[in-house]
């Protein structure tokens, strides 16, 4: 969480992130947090923003793989995506600033690599 928090930018992060500035005592982290169950990671809630109690939470790796941008469209979403790029009036880069996702998911959904086989 703090190499994360700290060093964002080096690390190519999309959104930059901060922390509470207490939790640089693990104590305090401890305290808001608690001990890590059994299988669980820290997870932030909304990964625009940073490691806050508010923001956080102990999740299994599936969850927090569910909490990532490529989850937040679905099936009937990525078939309106092939169906906009496929008119040729706009660039995977234009499609994924309106959903607000990366070019590469665009990518992925107009190949057919998430959400489906667009051939099929």
């Amino acid at each position: 969480m703090k190499e994360r928090a700290k060093n964002a930018f080096k690390h190519g992060y999309k959104y930059q992130m901060d922390m509470n500035p207490q939790w640089e005592w693990f104590s305090n982290f401890l305290r808001d947090m608690g001990p890590r169950p059994d299988g669980m990671e820290l997870d932030r809630i909304d990964e625009t923003r940073g490691y806050w109690k508010d923001n956080c939470r102990w999740a299994t790796s599936v969850k927090q793989q569910r909490n990532r941008p490529t989850v937040k469209l679905d099936f009937d979403c990525a078939q309106v995506i092939r169906f906009i790029y496929a008119s040729g009036e706009f660039k995977q880069k234009e499609i994924a600033e309106v959903y607000q996702v990366t070019q590469a998911i665009i990518s992925k959904i107009v190949r057919g690599a998430i959400y489906g086989n667009p051939n099929a």
